[in-house]
């Protein structure tokens, strides 16, 4: 029987029925083998790509800009974020080969 709890409004003071809490999750929420987990892993690889590359271009950019050195600092952190970048990829690779 579930339990009753006051609660108080403005003016007035009432009992909500409150259901105890659930001990399995629905089924629409049980995890299904490479749902859930596969989407995370695929969302992140979607981030983590793309920020291996593109986070040094904007730090050489920036840093050109401040050190008034245009155009090396952007060229070296560039080969530095694709270097990266690829290698990212490469490791990637090598896991889903070895899955």
């Amino acid at each position: 029987m579930a339990r009753l709890y006051p609660v108080r409004h403005n003016r007035v003071n009432s009992t909500v029925k409150v259901p105890p809490l659930m001990k399995t999750q629905p089924p629409e929420f049980e995890e299904k083998p490479g749902g859930r987990a596969r989407m995370n892993d695929s969302l992140g690889l979607a981030l983590s790509i793309p920020a291996t590359i593109v986070a040094p271009f904007v730090a050489g950019y920036f840093l050109d800009r401040w050190l008034g050195t245009t155009p090396w600092l952007l060229v070296v952190c560039a080969l530095g974020g694709l270097t990266s970048g690829g290698l990212l990829l490469y490791r990637i690779w090598k896991m889903m080969g070895d899955g």
